[in-house]
């Protein structure tokens, strides 16, 4: 079934003594065999999504301007919105009213990942929306490499836990696990996908990395990694994966193809240049994360064995 996301309008939300930035974004939505047909009128439905920036953000992605936001902040926030919205239609989640926080520690890319000068943000403009015949509750039954991950994960963080009293894998919001259920058909998903675990790939806790090897925080997260696990094993397949799904993550969605590590990290992961297949691309990234997993695990199980 496929249905037809329209954009209508936007306005800004004044929240008095918040710094933050919030905009609300209007589209209708109708399944596309309703369009031109008695039935549509009834048939669309109104949603609406607010996006909300916090201004230390929008500060650390360069879109201020002066005391306010800069003109891009609002395609910005759009793109964001829209993907969210569409996310949550193939999910079947959707609702009337939905809600998007873009804070420090719900969105740690350095960089604004989106292109502002690329986005087209027209009123009345169309999103073509596939919907699949399977629910997100479905497939979340059926995915197992997806609950592997998940599972593989609060392994290793209760073995840190016994060990250095904090857990290692950390993440801003545990709803992107769910990114692991779901498909990649096409580019703008893809991308979306491997930004995500790009993400969570780097979202290690560091304080807990710099006590267990007496390193200080200036080293990067994957660094203080490589070098804990330097002194349990002479295996560094977990950080050599870790490094290229980030440096993976650096192509999508606009970074372009010629920053360092890119085009290696697609030989490494043995993907197409440039990817082609999408589903099977991710597929492949999502088990080589597994395999980083349990080899993570077995590394770590060891040293608790012999302490």
């Amino acid at each position: 079934m496929n249905k037809i996301l329209r954009y209508n309008q936007y306005k800004e939300i004044i929240l008095p003594l918040e710094r933050i930035f919030v905009f609300r974004y209007c589209f209708s939505l109708i399944e596309e065999s309703k369009i031109d047909t008695p039935e549509e009128e009834n048939e669309t439905e109104e949603i609406n999504i607010d996006v909300e920036i916090s201004w230390i953000k929008a500060a650390s992605w360069n879109l201020l301007s002066g005391s306010s936001y800069h003109p891009d902040l609002i395609k910005i926030l759009f793109e964001y919105g829209k993907r969210e919205l569409i996310e949550k239609i193939k999910d079947l989640t959707i609702e009337k009213n939905n809600t998007l926080r873009i804070y420090t520690n719900t969105h740690t890319e350095e960089t604004c990942p989106f292109n502002p000068e690329i986005i087209k943000m027209n009123e009345g403009q169309e999103f073509l929306i596939s919907v699949p015949e399977k629910t997100l509750k479905q497939t979340i039954t059926e995915d197992n490499i997806a609950f592997l991950i998940i599972t593989k994960r609060d392994e290793i963080n209760a073995l840190f836990k016994s060990k250095y009293k904090d857990k290692l894998l950390t993440i801003s919001q545990e709803r992107n696990l769910l990114e692991f259920f779901r498909s990649a058909e096409s580019i703008e998903e893809f991308s979306y996908r491997v930004t995500a675990l790009g993400n969570l790939v780097g979202s290690l806790n560091k304080d807990m990395l710099s006590k267990a090897t007496n390193q200080t925080k200036s080293n990067r997260s994957i660094q203080l990694l490589e070098s804990l696990l330097s002194n349990i094993s002479t295996d560094q397949k977990v950080a050599e994966i870790f490094r290229n799904l980030i440096s993976l993550r650096k192509a999508y969605p606009v970074h372009g193809d010629n920053v360092e590590g890119v085009v290696e990290a697609h030989k490494y992961f043995e993907l197409d240049y440039p990817v082609k297949d999408f589903e099977k691309s991710w597929n492949k990234i999502k088990s080589a994360y597994c395999n980083a997993l349990n080899e993570l695990f077995e590394i770590v199980k060891s040293f608790e064995s012999e302490s």
